[in-house]
């Protein structure tokens, strides 16, 4: 007769099974994330433990919303916040939550459960967990072009991360220096995307660079370099197809068509507005017209 799984050995096999998955979610590979985090959950089940449950379900969820799986995944998510009395349980609902809806562009629902997760964060007295939770209010306040606002929130986060988290450290730098950029102060944000991104070249996925490097050449696009703007935006475009994230080769094709327009080639910019048009704003034909005509440089937030 088989032996019976003991319910620390399910435990054992579950934090496996999710730490694959979070391998995977760090490299931005999605769909295989939520293959092993959904294995994770079965697992999970199997414990008997309501908190590994409600962590198990939390990495699922994210996963699935992100990947558009249908399901009821936010009011579970939300239930779960509410019903929790576990504070690291709370923490990491209302932390995937502001995620979530970062994602779907509803800033204002990101930063509410980005300030809820800080505020667990800070009741377990765990630095790092501060440090994402500024990050991901940062990232809100961005998106809702409150730049001097979220500088802040990227400072606070890069003071409570140590030394050891460098790749962690380089992204909230990357962070920081787009909220320096969009307030004039371009020489400081250039800087810091360089040192940023010789950590993520060497230690960082795709995933984790295609954000800065589209910020690097946006910036360069605003020091009058658009022959070095484009190769960061290529660069960028590249890993946005590989990793099927529309807003950044939607911003990519902005920046290349913008660079191209900087430098004489009206051709080669009409050529990327028109891939842009066909690709993503197909009943649109005027769109290509309409950016030509425009100072992208004045208009374009990156984050929203």
């Amino acid at each position: 007769m088989a032996k019976t799984a003991n319910p620390s050995e399910w435990t054992v096999e579950y934090e496996r099974l999710r730490d694959l998955g979070t391998e995977k979610l760090e490299a931005g590979h999605f769909a295989e994330a939520l293959e092993w985090f959904e294995a994770a959950f079965q697992i999970a089940e199997k414990t008997g433990d309501r908190n590994t449950i409600d962590l198990a379900f939390c990495n699922r969820a994210v996963m699935s919303v992100m990947l558009k799986k249908t399901g009821d995944w936010i009011p579970r998510l939300q239930e779960i916040l509410l019903r929790s009395s576990e504070a690291r349980v709370a923490r990491f609902c209302a932390y995937n939550l502001a995620l979530i809806y970062d994602g779907e562009k509803s800033f204002k629902k990101s930063l509410f459960y980005g300030r809820i997760a800080l505020r667990y964060s800070v009741e377990m007295a765990n630095a790092e967990l501060q440090a994402s939770a500024h990050d991901a209010i940062g990232n809100a306040l961005l998106a809702m072009n409150d730049f001097q606002a979220a500088g802040s929130e990227f400072e606070k986060s890069m003071e409570l991360l140590p030394d050891s988290s460098a790749t962690k450290r380089a992204v909230v730098e990357a962070n920081l220096a787009y909220s320096l950029l969009m307030r004039d102060h371009t020489d400081a944000a250039v800087s810091l995307l360089y040192r940023s991104l010789r950590h993520l070249r060497r230690h960082g996925s795709a995933y984790l660079r295609m954000g800065p490097e589209l910020s690097l050449s946006f910036a360069l696009l605003l020091v009058n370099k658009p022959a070095k703007a484009i190769d960061h935006a290529l660069i960028a475009l590249e890993a946005g197809e590989e990793l099927d994230s529309a807003d950044t080769v939607k911003n990519a094709l902005l920046i290349i068509g913008e660079a191209y327009k900087r430098a004489g080639d009206s051709p080669a910019a009409r050529r990327c507005f028109d891939v842009l048009q066909e690709t993503y704003y197909p009943d649109k034909p005027e769109v290509p017209a309409m950016l030509l005509g425009l100072d992208l440089c004045k208009v374009i937030n990156l984050r929203a």
